[in-house]
């Protein structure tokens, strides 16, 4: 009966071909505004109009534009009232008719109306709405395949309407574990029936705040020829509902998603989200999906209308997609560049809505759920493929675009080109050979590299001849081209080889800017097969990594700490043991004024970039300090008026010792290179750490060891910064949002705000139950004369709770003190010290200051949350060793622990002390 059935349908189709696919001589256009609409009056359209003999009427005459530009969820609001059809006699081509209405520029959009007429058309409702399935051929792939009900897609999203009349039958239902409060199947979520909650850890995926995942979903399983709604692309293929988002909507446990679809059975997982952040978190989730679960990861490649890296698309092993319109140009929001595989409709597409509505949109998210759809028919149809054969399969059967007037801006830029299903599911004759476990090899000569690339190739499909061959090119004016061909030899399905005898070469040029990332297209060739993909290098690299302990962080060439670039993509922010990144943005101040500020935070402009790098970050390969160490220096030429005139070098080491693990040390040694003397100077670091879910943290600034942190309301994990070396510490906790008093810099970050911040004290932020928070931790003032310089050191640390964060805070303090300097500035020798006797004690004991230099001293006594009991000044305090004394009844102690400190301008010294009855 099937194989009838195939014959049948391809005599359908060729005789479909022959019979138009679109109506004869019907034009839909999209005026450009609604001054547009009445056209009478246009000269242009007057004389195409008479040239063909036309008649232009308004689709939808009695509606007007919305009042609003998106509803409550966010969602942009379709305005019909823009649509007109022309209707013409004379025997003039449709793409001439378009290219002339085109040619006015006063439309969006025009096309031709599709009569859809394709072979297998089902009874649903509103099918004429889905024009998307004309261009990626479904109707003619559904004769050949429409999908099995055990192969899943998950969708990673803000979950679905699962009591919709076109979704509620085309869930995966977990019929081992039914709502009965108990885990039947004993994988660890209790009624698991219709998928699961990551972001609140329940089993309600109905959708919350927003419908993104319901429209998401439609494109997949709505149910087809159920004489309702719209067809998904998949047919009979099934979703599994994987909400990620918080009861706000926020996407807060996002990849933890993809490893739920994974573990339970989905052969593909649709991310129609992301944003510009690598993690390596984020990385070994698709590798588990990918490799251990034998999952394809399909992702949305974003809607920036620019060639910004978006994750997930852009790891390695996910299939990134891009966005086209109904003529098979990109779609002006559509993100673009090297790692996108293919596009697919993303524009005016018809999908499911909360409450058994549907509507149109726009956006890489709903092409996404298309190619997941596709697939899924693809892995129904060859159940054997992996989840890498799948996508490959998928993306070597595209329709080439890049021919299209409109797409030639972006030419290789779109992937191999607009998705079709009916060639995934019949042309298997494609090899398709891609270039992984890449390395570059950097040979120096004189600030010239030579770089030689290697790694191995492997083909996922058809066999290959022993005609293919790479070949390298790039349109860098940095790079130069020595060696470019590779003749990779015969290669069997899943066959691999490698270029390590002879590999790519390429030499850089001069002048290449820090940080710059070259593409180097690879083309394939064999016979009839043609392919290509890119690889990106970095040269001149201006970021490095600390990596050698239980912190990872990145480090910039200008004093950004976190990330190195605007879009947050370099780097790696702050990891600890391998868990996501703690840290949004940081970075290192100087100001003498509200106005006069440097730095390259966050700014009312969006990131401030006041210093000029010197000299790019560089490893000390045999370190004198630390496991890991780095150096460089940058000026704040940059900073226009506002610049000290200023040279920064700056010194950054970490440990790889078991009570050394939790913490960095940045070294900041400021010189005045200009004439004047600088005075009124502070210096400061600033970190927006996010911890967990970033609107539940607090901070605090514990005084007694100079120490401010975030922390969650919750509990758990605490992140901070601490002065080691620095006059007058001063600590701003900051509530983003400008609550409660605080400085905001949701509305932008301006200089006199990060200069009172660096002056004024704020001991917390987050009250209540927490918020977006930061810290902003200083020292100053400072004079600085000409061609001197100053010292200013600050740890940045992680703990487990409050009490780690403290110990860590006091271990990167004697490490600091015990350890030669790693610049070229000599660091102080430890000057004080303090002996407590007796301790514990009743009544009173005696303290024993150690004054090594005649110095200005403050003595504090704090209680065992750090609140401050009583603080001496102690003036020109002379060298040698003075005593005082403790009474317990004069200051008021209670049995109980307290702390004593002693503190310079450059040092501190604390001990516990415990007062008993």
């Amino acid at each position: 009966m099937k194989i009838r059935f195939i014959i049948f349908s391809i005599i359908i189709f060729w005789t479909g071909q022959l019979l138009a696919q679109y109506q004869k001589h019907t034009i839909l256009m999209k005026v450009l505004d609604s001054n547009s609409i009445e056209l009478t009056n246009n000269a242009d359209i007057q004389t195409i109009l008479q040239n063909i003999d036309g008649e232009i009427h308004r689709i939808f005459p009695y509606h007007k534009p919305p009042s609003e530009h998106t509803n409550q969820s966010g969602q942009k609001l379709i305005d019909l009232s823009l649509w007109l059809q022309l209707n013409y006699k004379n025997p003039w081509s449709e793409s001439l008719v378009i290219s002339k209405l085109k040619a006015t520029s006063l439309f969006e959009f025009v096309e031709q109306r599709p009569l859809n007429t394709s072979f297998y058309i089902p009874n649903d409702s509103l099918l004429g709405h889905q024009w998307y399935l004309n261009n990626i051929k479904a109707y003619s792939a559904w004769d050949i395949e429409q999908g099995d009900t055990n192969v899943v897609v998950g969708i990673t999203d803000t979950g679905i309407d699962r009591v919709g009349e076109d979704l509620k039958d085309g869930i995966k239902y977990n019929y081992q574990d039914p709502i009965d409060g108990i885990d039947n199947d004993n994988d660890g979520f209790i009624d698991n029936y219709c998928g699961w909650d990551v972001g609140s850890n329940d089993n309600n995926v109905q959708w919350g705040p927003i419908g993104h995942g319901t429209f998401v979903a439609g494109f997949v399983s709505a149910v087809p020829d159920n004489g309702k709604g719209i067809a998904g692309v998949g047919y009979h293929i099934k979703t599994l509902p994987v909400k990620i988002d918080d009861t706000e909507g926020k996407l807060v446990h996002d990849y933890e998603g993809i490893v739920y679809a994974a573990d339970h059975g989905a052969s593909v997982i649709n991310c129609s989200w992301g944003g510009p952040v690598f993690t390596q978190f984020g990385k070994e989730v698709i590798n588990y999906a990918t490799f251990n679960r034998n999952a394809l990861v399909v992702a949305a490649c974003g809607n920036s209308n620019n060639s910004v890296w978006m994750y997930p698309a852009s790891y390695e092993n996910v299939l990134s997609v891009a966005a086209t319109d109904s003529l098979d140009v990109r779609w002006a929001q559509s993100s673009y560049g090297a790692k996108v595989d293919l596009c697919a409709p993303g524009t005016f597409v018809y999908s499911t809505w909360i409450n058994n509505a549907y509507l149109s949109s726009h956006g890489t998210s709903f092409s996404a759920p298309m190619v997941a759809a596709a697939a899924a028919l693809v892995k129904s149809h060859f159940p054997w493929m992996n989840a890498l054969q799948l996508g490959e399969q998928i993306r070597v059967s595209t329709d080439y675009i890049d021919s299209i007037a409109g797409n030639i801006p972006t030419i290789d830029l779109m992937g191999s080109g607009r998705l079709n299903i009916l060639k995934a599911l019949t042309d298997t004759s494609k090899p398709s050979i891609r270039f992984s476990n890449k390395q570059f090899a950097f040979s120096s000569k004189k600030h010239i590299d030579t770089v030689s690339i290697i790694g191995t190739f492997t083909n996922y499909l058809a066999p290959a001849s022993s005609a293919l061959t790479a070949v390298i090119s790039s349109s860098s004016p940095y790079i130069q081209i020595i060696d470019s061909i590779v003749n990779l030899g015969a290669l069997n399905t899943m066959g691999t080889t490698t270029n390590f005898q002879n590999p790519f070469k390429i030499k850089t040029l001069a002048n290449i800017p820090y940080g710059y990332q070259a593409n180097i297209k690879i083309k394939y060739s064999d016979g009839n097969y043609s392919d290509f993909e890119f690889i990106r290098i970095e040269l001149n690299k201006d970021y490095q990594n600390i990596d050698t302990n239980k912190i990872s962080l990145t480090l910039s060439s200008a004093s950004r700490i976190g990330f190195n670039d605007d879009a947050l993509n370099q780097g790696v922010g702050l990891i600890y043991k391998g868990g996501r990144s703690m840290m949004s943005m940081g970075g290192f101040l100087v100001g003498t004024s509200g106005n006069r500020v440097s730095d390259q935070i966050y700014s009312d402009q969006g990131y401030d970039h006041d210093f000029r790098i010197r000299s790019s970050i560089t490893q000390d390969k045999s370190p004198k300090n630390g496991d890991q160490s780095f150096f460089c220096e940058f000026d704040d030429d940059d900073a226009g008026f506002g610049k000290q005139n200023i040279i920064v070098r700056q010194y950054s080491y970490a440990y790889n010792q078991a009570a050394k693990d939790k913490f960095v040390i940045l070294e900041y040694h400021i010189i005045n290179k200009g004439n004047n003397s600088i005075s009124g100077l502070y210096a400061a670091l600033y970190a927006d750490f996010d911890i967990e879910k970033s609107s539940a943290n607090k901070a605090g600034y514990d005084a007694m060891h100079q120490l401010a942190y975030t922390y969650q309301t919750a509990g758990g994990k605490l992140a901070g910064l601490m002065i080691l070396e620095g006059k007058n510490a001063n600590a701003y906790c900051i509530d983003n949002d400008g609550s409660n008093g605080s400085v905001g810099i949701y509305d932008g970050f301006y200089d006199f705000e990060k200069f009172q911040t660096m002056t004024q004290q704020r001991d917390s932020a987050g009250y209540g139950a927490g918020g977006d928070v930061s810290n902003m931790l200083s020292a100053g003032p400072y004079t600085i004369i000409p061609g001197d310089s100053i010292l200013i050191s600050f740890a940045l640390l992680v703990g487990d709770h409050m009490s780690d964060l403290k110990q860590v805070a006091m271990e990167a303090y004697h490490t600091y003190y015990n350890t030669a300097s790693s610049g070229d500035l000599q660091k102080n020798k430890k000057t004080l010290d303090l002996s407590i006797q007796p301790n514990p004690f009743i009544s009173d004991t005696r303290i024993s200051i150690l004054n090594t230099k005649k110095q200005e001293l403050t003595l504090s006594v704090y209680n065992s949350i750090g609140q401050l009991i009583k603080e001496w000044k102690l003036a020109n305090l002379p060298s040698g060793k003075t005593q005082f004394s403790i009474i317990a009844d004069d200051l008021q102690l209670q049995p109980g622990t307290y702390y004593v400190v002693i503190r310079s301008a450059t040092e501190y010294v604390s001990r516990k002390i415990i007062c008993i009855e």
